[in-house]
C-alpha cells in the first residue's frame, strides 16, 4: 500500500478528481488475514472496488483497477469477477498473469506499463504478448526503468491518470 508507485498513482488521481483506494492485501501490513499468495487475494480486490463504488460522490459505473506486480497479477486472474470494473491499468505485470486465457476473453480497457529494464517483466515479451491478444490494449515502456521503477514514479503516475480520465 505504501509503494512508491501505488502511492504517486493515488496522488495524482486525486489531484485530477478522480477518487482513489489504496490498500494492503490480506496478511500484508496492518491488514488482518492471512496471505494465500495470490488465491484468495481477488476477494481483497472485489470488496475494496465495492467499497470505493459505495463511497459518497463516486460514481459506480465509472470505477477502474491499477495493480502493481504482485497486484497486477491478482487483477488479471480475477478478471470475470471484477465485473464492476470498467477499465485497469496493469503495472508490471508478470508474464503468467498476462498468459491467463481470462485475459485475452475480457476485451474492457486496458493499459499495460512495463520498465524498458525489467528484468523480472522483460518489455519485449510482454509486448509479444499483448500483440497475440485478440483485441487492442495501450502499452507503455518507461525508458531506463527497471521493475521496481524507481525515480520514474511520477511518469508511471501520469500515464496511468491519462488512461483512467480518458476510459472511465
Amino acid at each position: 500500500m505504501n509503494n512508491p508507485i501505488v502511492s504517486m498513482v493515488s496522488f495524482l488521481a486525486n489531484e485530477q478528481g478522480l477518487a482513489s483506494l489504496q490498500f494492503d492485501f490480506r496478511g500484508v501490513g496492518q491488514s488482518e488475514g492471512d496471505f494465500s499468495n495470490g488465491e484468495n487475494e481477488w476477494d481483497d480486490v472485489k470488496h475494496a472496488l465495492q467499497f470505493l463504488r459505495n463511497f459518497p460522490g463516486v460514481d459506480k459505473n465509472r470505477v477502474g483497477v491499477v495493480g502493481y506486480s504482485f497486484g497486477a497479477s491478482v487483477v488479471l486472474h480475477s478478471l470475470p469477477k471484477l465485473k464492476a470494473a470498467k477499465s485497469f491499468a496493469l503495472i508490471a505485470p508478470p508474464l503468467a498473469a498476462v498468459k491467463d486465457p481470462e485475459v485475452n476473453k475480457d476485451k474492457r480497457d486496458k493499459l499495460f506499463i512495463v520498465g524498458q529494464d525489467d528484468r523480472v517483466v522483460p518489455s519485449t515479451e510482454l509486448q509479444r504478448l499483448l500483440d497475440g491478444l485478440g483485441y487492442p490494449v495501450q502499452f507503455t515502456e518507461i525508458p531506463g526503468a527497471d521493475h521496481r521503477l524507481s525515480g520514474h514514479e511520477q511518469a508511471v503516475a501520469e500515464r496511468v491518470v491519462e488512461f483512467m480520465l480518458e476510459n472511465l
